[in-house]
């Protein structure tokens, strides 16, 4: 399950619109639209936020995120040295 899956899947499981999650978390509608849509990657403030608006662990949206097509690759990549 995606970040985006989980948040939308609790929010339904409380009843609450993305309006609601989002003025809890401080944040727009549409932030919550497009993280549903695993569109949009929030910060760990944003993350932590919504965590607390929606009565999770942080682990599990972190974990989730994990899970998420922006960090499929995210650690696959190799930095590349700097000369000095």
């Amino acid at each position: 399950m995606t970040l985006g899956q989980l948040l939308k899947a609790k929010r339904w499981s409380v009843s609450r619109t993305r309006a609601q999650v989002a003025a809890a978390a401080g944040t727009t509608r549409e932030t919550i639209a497009a993280i549903e849509a695993d569109e949009h990657e929030p910060g760990i403030a944003l993350t932590a936020r919504l965590a607390h608006a929606l009565a999770l662990p942080i682990t599990n949206l972190a974990a989730a995120a994990l899970r998420t097509p922006y960090h499929r690759n995210h650690f696959d990549t190799q930095t590349p040295e700097r000369s000095l």
